[in-house]
């Protein structure tokens, strides 16, 4: 069995189907049943009764909708690594895409890692900050951000500068370049760290998979910290996404006092950084924290 094969009659089926991923899921435990064998990982078109009766479909449109995903997987890049829920790299707050997409230091992913990420239009001290918070953080955790301009791309640069670890979470297929003038960043990132997506090659770029982007972000990552955002930005969306899950949420005391943005004041338990050479740490402190929070019983 390879992910790969795997991958590719999966994403067929979305293609077939127009439909979730709980049904495509449901559609391979039908055929598999009817087989009596493992199918997920052969062609559709070795089983195509099986898959015509399950899908209500023909065999050359099966066969189609697998040679469409077929080749788009044989462009994916070179060294790309398909990993699925049952993989040991695979994160263990990520619950709802079945497969990510890697290129690079695929091991990353096994260690602690902050979320840097903020607006990509940042001022002069929010790019400032950035630097020093990412130098901080970098001497004991993975710095990871969504490759987008602004604060994301300060961080990855800041991350390679220092020689340190940096995981960039993608809101494109892997094969894919956004934006256009972080396709150098985007290769120096995959060759000496890790690009990670959750889209299928035949996806394309949609808008919404921006915040698709951020949410897998959150569940990768122990902590974020939003360095600079306007109110209803993508940061904002980080620091709820991350909120959600119980996790720490860092912001500068400088900007949370900054009454021009009313997001710092809307976060139920935010971690207030005294400066950016503080860092690491105070992320420290809260991620100690919060481990030994005990559970009521009551």
């Amino acid at each position: 069995m390879t992910n790969a094969d795997f991958a590719i009659n999966y994403d067929a089926l979305l293609y077939l189907t127009s439909k979730a991923d709980r049904f495509c899921l449901e559609a391979i435990s039908k055929a598999e049943s009817l087989a009596g064998v493992e199918v997920k990982t052969k062609p559709l078109y070795e089983f195509s009764q099986i898959w015509a009766e399950v899908l209500g479909t023909d065999s050359s449109t099966l066969v189609r909708a697998w040679d469409r995903s077929a080749r788009a997987f044989d462009n994916l890049p070179k060294g790309t690594v398909i990993i699925t829920p049952k993989d040991p790299l695979w994160p263990r707050d990520v619950t709802d895409t079945p497969f990510l997409f890697l290129r690079g230091q695929s091991d990353f992913l096994k260690k602690d890692g902050v979320c840097i990420v903020g607006t990509r239009t940042p001022s002069d001290q929010g790019v400032a900050w950035t630097r020093v918070a990412v130098s901080s953080l970098d001497k004991e955790f993975v710095i990871i951000s969504g490759l987008a301009m602004g604060v994301d791309g300060v961080s990855h640069i800041q991350a390679l500068s220092d020689k340190q670890k940096t995981i960039a979470v993608i809101g494109t297929p892997i094969n894919e370049y956004y934006p256009a003038q972080h396709k150098k960043l985007q290769d120096a990132i995959a060759e000496n760290g890790l690009l990670v997506s959750r889209f299928f090659p035949t996806q394309g770029v949609q808008k919404y998979f921006f915040m698709m982007r951020n949410l897998l972000m959150s569940q990768i990552g122990k902590a974020s910290f939003v360095i600079e955002s306007q109110d209803g930005g993508g940061g904002v969306s980080q620091a709820s996404y991350t909120e959600k899950q119980g996790k720490p949420v860092l912001v500068l005391k400088e900007t949370f006092e900054n009454r021009t943005y009313l997001w710092p004041r809307k976060l139920k338990d935010p971690v207030l950084v005294p400066s950016a050479e503080r860092s690491c740490a105070t992320l420290k402190a809260a991620l100690e924290k919060r481990k030994n929070i005990q559970p009521s019983l009551f």
